[in-house]
């Protein structure tokens, strides 16, 4: 069983003090592409897990790699801060 966790972004709609991410640092983040490789590469087959920063700051990449997760899995789960919902 392999499980796979995708660190979407560093950037977060938040500044929580006790947060260790070092959340709104620019880093440079991987692409669509690059992302959807690694996966392909990896081949997970129990969970992806996306998290961040906050994931959900880049929507419409997490809905595109979301349904490509599932050609490899039938688990996926997503970590947020809820706030953006």
């Amino acid at each position: 069983m392999r499980d796979l966790s995708v660190h979407m972004t560093n950037m977060c709609n938040l500044n929580c003090d006790y947060c260790y991410m070092n959340a709104n640092l620019k880093n440079e983040e991987l692409s669509i592409e690059e992302l959807k490789e690694a996966m392909s590469i990896i081949k997970p087959t129990r969970v992806v897990h996306f998290d961040g920063g906050e994931p959900l700051l880049r929507f419409d990449d997490l809905v595109e790699l979301i349904n490509f997760s599932w050609n490899y899995v039938s688990v996926i789960t997503v970590n947020t801060n809820g706030t953006i919902l």
